[in-house]
């Protein structure tokens, strides 16, 4: 099996906050995976309920907007299998 592609969690797997309303801060060895996956072509999506940290990750961590899956854009809460299914269909 090939792996074409990851999603990941924004919230304390990508990103994290010492307060809800404080700065965001980058975990330990994202960056160096991300890299390790863009070698290899594999696309990265991350995944939040939230808007704004759904967007923060994409600035700190460079991810495509399109790869940006939040429960406004995909119409329901993360972990479900729209979130799957929007990017299988929507192109």
């Amino acid at each position: 099996m090939v792996i074409k592609a990851v999603i990941l969690d924004v919230k304390g797997t990508m990103l994290k906050r010492p307060f809800i309303w404080g700065p965001y801060s980058i975990v330990k060895g994202i960056p160096e995976m991300i890299e390790w996956l863009r070698k290899r072509n594999i696309a990265i999506f991350c995944a939040s309920d939230n808007l704004s940290d759904a967007y923060a990750a994409q600035e700190r961590l460079h991810i495509d907007d399109d790869n940006i899956l939040f429960a406004e854009k995909v119409g329901a809460k993360k972990g479900g299998k729209k979130f799957i299914e929007y990017r299988l269909y929507s192109g």
